[in-house]
């Protein structure tokens, strides 16, 4: 059985109940966890929602052998060393074998490949100012709208997820416009929604525009309701539309979108003459009808997009997110910590007329995508570095995920070909491997120097004054009144003032004398 055949079987199939049980005997090869970890998922699993989605999950049987979403390798690798327990958790990473290593080496995640580089290219023409590296996510967005019908290979939804955190003023906003300007410009500029706020909302989206793509800017705001659970049910809904195969809308929404979306449908059936936007709305509430009445919306398309910056970001990044699932879902980009320099080759106000011709053919393009035999050797072998990180304690969630994010992103880089070769493959390994890397960064703290500098500042001023006698808690109160920064980084550290306070006293900015804290004298004011 190929790839193809196997992957169809895994995207095909309905979502079982979780098995409390082991499975004995079941040989590693067998078994794969990417599926798993869909079907136990909470998210997936909730009782109370199973009646209204059916996830993509594989079916799981005590007892039986369950086979592997893709064949096992016909040249496994060399010195492949498989934990002695695969139920058991590790803290061990298995690395990339070197011919992974160099495929990896060669690629460039500034210059993609086929239509999604012609589209970087010319977003970076229309930049204010240079920002290279969520490029490609504007991209694959756009792209992913583009085979939101046709969906991607082996049956995959093109649903698309992306959070991309990057300091304020480094030129976000004109990735979002230019996604904006080329959905406009191919009469889909109706189905951009810019926030969700509730379940209900997401319903509502689907259901008016059938392919939603919501591009967030602030998407930390979503978060953060959820977080509180102040976002009545935004976020649960918007995981279970994107990664589900069927999608029935709740009774009250459904009976009022039925009803608003008949009276606008005779709107335009009034109408003398319509323009090319105004007949594909009407071709698409006419099938968002259909689908309502019968209350069976097979393959439910959501896109969403988030931008913000990493103090804002940073938070979502935990333990609870990474095993819970959520972090596994998108790819999160998070951008150096620097502004780059005004783009001074800008010329371009909006796609060229090149640009959105090839984008409309693609959208037209009916064809499967299909995969080269080389590449499905390729991901063959990515499987398996994915699946040896499986039960990796911390990201053992993300490595899991690996197979399907490569397979999505690699689809829609052929969307415009049809067949996925070697180059995509490639591409869409290092950029999952880049977002996994981010995600890291961030939960070992490694990118927390930002929150320091600012923290800092604060610091030195509240401190500032021969007559100041402050503990270290009377400082680190300070700290989070006076420091949006800091007040923001205590949902995923409650303690986090403390620290920052404790990090000065360390690196010399701050000096403990007994119970109190003092500046050094070079760091005293001057008195004019």
């Amino acid at each position: 059985m190929n790839l193809l055949s196997n992957l169809r079987n895994f995207f095909t199939r309905n979502t079982p109940s979780p098995s409390k049980e082991r499975l004995p005997g079941v040989p590693p090869d067998m078994f794969d966890t990417t599926v798993c970890s869909v079907a136990n998922d909470p998210n997936n699993s909730n009782p109370s929602l199973t009646d209204q989605y059916q996830v993509d999950a594989l079916e799981i049987k005590p007892d039986k052998k369950v086979k592997s979403v893709v064949q096992p390798l016909l040249n496994p690798i060399n010195n492949h060393k498989e934990p002695a327990n695969q139920f058991q958790l590790t803290d061990e990473v298995f690395q990339l074998t070197d011919h992974l290593q160099r495929l990896l080496d060669s690629v460039d995640l500034s210059t993609p490949p086929g239509l999604a580089g012609a589209f970087c290219k010319e977003l970076a023409r229309f930049e204010k100012r240079v920002l290279v590296a969520p490029r490609i996510i504007a991209a694959l967005n756009a792209l992913a709208l583009m085979r939101a019908n046709q969906g991607l290979y082996a049956g995959m939804k093109s649903s698309f997820f992306s959070i991309v955190a990057a300091l304020s003023a480094t030129g976000k906003e004109a990735h979002q416009e230019f996604q904006e300007l080329l959905f406009n410009a191919l009469s889909l500029n109706d189905v951009i929604v810019h926030s969700v706020t509730s379940g209900k909302q997401i319903h509502e989206a689907l259901c008016q525009y059938e392919t939603p793509v919501c591009i967030y800017d602030e998407c930390h705001t979503l978060f953060k309701s959820a977080a509180t659970q102040t976002d009545f049910g935004a976020l649960d809904t918007l995981m279970l539309i994107l990664t589900a195969k069927f999608a029935k809308v709740p009774f009250r929404t459904r009976r009022e979108q039925i009803a608003a979306l008949r009276s606008l449908v005779k709107g335009l059936k009034n109408e003398p003459a319509l323009n090319p936007a105004d007949q594909i709305m009407l071709d698409r509430m006419t099938r968002s009808i259909e689908k309502l009445n019968s209350n069976n919306w097979r393959n439910p398309y959501f896109a969403f997009v988030g931008y913000s910056t990493p103090i804002n970001t940073d938070f979502i990044v935990n333990t609870q997110n990474i095993d819970a699932g959520l972090m596994g879902r998108p790819l999160f980009m998070r951008v150096a910590e620097y502004r780059d320099a005004i783009n001074a080759h800008k010329d371009l106000d909006g796609p060229t007329d090149m640009l959105l011709e090839r984008f409309r053919a693609c959208r037209e393009n009916q064809g499967s995508i299909t995969i080269s035999a080389d590449a499905n050797d390729l991901i063959n072998e990515f499987v398996q570095f994915f699946e040896d990180n499986r039960n990796h304690r911390q990201f053992g969630a993300i490595y899991a995920r690996g197979t399907e994010h490569v397979i999505r992103v690699s689809s829609l880089l052929a969307a415009e070909t049809l067949v996925i070769t070697k180059i995509e493959v490639m591409y869409a390994a290092k950029l999952f491997l880049n977002s996994l890397a981010s995600l890291q960064a961030v939960a070992s703290g490694a990118d927390l120097n930002f929150l320091f500098q600012s923290a800092l500042e604060t610091i030195q001023k509240a401190a500032a004054g021969k007559d100041k006698l402050l503990t270290i808690a009377m400082l680190a109160n300070k700290l989070t009144s006076s420091n949006k920064h800091i007040r923001g980084y205590r949902a995923q550290d409650p303690k986090i003032a403390h620290k920052m306070v404790l990090q000065a006293i360390d690196e010399g900015f701050l000096h403990l004398q007994g119970k109190h804290v003092k500046l050094p004298r070079d760091q005293e004011p001057t008195r004019q």
